[in-house]
């Protein structure tokens, strides 16, 4: 009776092991679902050079065609979306004049997997968001982007095309400060 009962505990253990291995399994692919990253951007021709997770092409883009296509962005990372958000802004009054007003949507349907949801624009360029706990409790925060960029943690909870934006509003605000020195 107690072999039986050794073979039992060996099963369940084995049979442990196993789940805490799909767990992890599981939880790499819901961790890192950005598909496209960025590898580098030209500052002078504006040219997008984005490399896709599972091809070995490097793919080129204008800016302009980058920022105004959401289902491209939303397979970009938060911090690839960010940093091509942030060179949009930065040649905001370039492109302005190119593109004419043009705008996406900030508030797309997410899965679930986001937990920050920008809110409003406030003075000082300060952000408003909203961030939901695990336990469903919902708190407001009001973030200079240039906090949101530089904490991963915090930038990787918004929608990549959210993130984008608070990238845009970062090259923006720095855009100014330029024009304004010269």
């Amino acid at each position: 009776m107690k072999a039986s009962h050794n073979k039992k505990k060996v099963c369940l253990l084995f049979f442990k092991k196993i789940v805490d291995l799909f767990k992890k399994f599981v939880g790499f692919f819901e961790k890192n679902t950005a598909n496209t990253f960025l590898k580098s951007i030209d500052g002078d021709s504006l040219k997008v050079f984005l490399f896709t997770r599972g091809c070995r092409d490097i793919n080129v883009f204008h800016l302009s065609d980058v920022i105004f296509d959401s289902s491209l962005i939303a397979t970009l990372s938060q911090k690839s979306a960010a940093t091509i958000g942030y060179y949009y802004g930065i040649n905001y009054s370039d492109m302005f004049v190119k593109t004419k007003n043009v705008s996406f949507c900030l508030t797309e349907e997410s899965s679930g997997k986001f937990s920050n949801q920008i809110l409003s624009l406030a003075r000082g360029n300060q952000i408003n968001f909203s961030s939901k706990s695990a336990l469903g409790q919902i708190k407001c925060h009001k973030m200079h982007p240039v906090e949101i960029i530089t904490n991963e943690v915090i930038l990787n909870q918004f929608q990549p095309i959210q993130a984008c934006y608070i990238g845009m509003q970062l090259g923006m605000r720095a855009s100014l400060k330029n024009e304004i020195k010269n």
